[in-house]
């Protein structure tokens, strides 16, 4: 049979053990916060790039005169493309972060 002094220090160790417990549960909730806030920073940046994107191909296929130089917009959507594929591969990263 406990004696009250050990049940005191067993309740002492549980209230230590719970306070740290909610200032790990504070602190994972200020991360998911700041996780939240990077996706959607991320989702815009994808779609502003897919938008400019869009832009570009129309501007691509429109009608132009045949002497018009189409080698400086192909460049500017390749690099596009290429800001997409990281902006995505960012979003990724962030939206899907590692359980700790």
């Amino acid at each position: 049979q406990s004696t009250v002094s050990e049940l005191t220090m067993e309740c002492q160790n549980l209230n230590r053990s719970l306070e740290a417990l909610r200032d790990q549960n504070a602190q994972l909730l200020q991360e998911r916060g700041s996780y939240e806030r990077k996706l959607l920073a991320s989702q815009e940046e994808v779609h502003a790039l897919h938008q400019e994107t869009s832009a570009l191909k129309a501007r691509l296929n429109a009608p132009r005169e045949p002497d018009a130089p189409s080698a400086a917009l192909q460049a500017e959507l390749e690099g596009l493309r290429a800001a997409v594929v990281t902006a995505h591969e960012t979003w990724q990263q962030v939206g899907a972060p590692t359980a700790r």
